[in-house]
């Protein structure tokens, strides 16, 4: 994802915010948001997975050899970085969510 925010936030803190653990990150600050549970598409597998909007689950993708935390929202195939999650489900603000 492009951010296009006034605030000034250097390129390297947003790159470590992508890759900072977004399920150990969520368990952490909001662990009523995240729970351990049957996949969406695999009931007989298990993932961490969003408790407000259950057919979100959470995994890591490595981006050019970085690992970054991402989440996919099954009911829509929304799929982005933990700064986004942030943001759109926990009502972070962009400087916030790099934080």
């Amino acid at each position: 994802m492009t951010y296009n925010h006034n605030e000034k936030i250097g390129r390297n803190l947003i790159l470590k915010a992508r890759q900072t653990d977004l399920v150990h990150y969520l368990r952490e600050k909001h662990p009523k948001s995240i729970q351990y549970a049957s996949h969406p598409d695999a009931p007989d597998k298990f993932c961490w997975r969003g408790t407000k909007h259950d057919s979100i689950t959470f995994f890591t993708s490595e981006i050019g050899g970085i690992g970054v935390s991402k989440y996919f929202r099954w009911s829509n195939r929304e799929s982005d970085d933990g700064i986004t999650y942030l943001m759109k489900y926990e009502g972070y603000s962009f400087s916030n969510a790099v934080k």
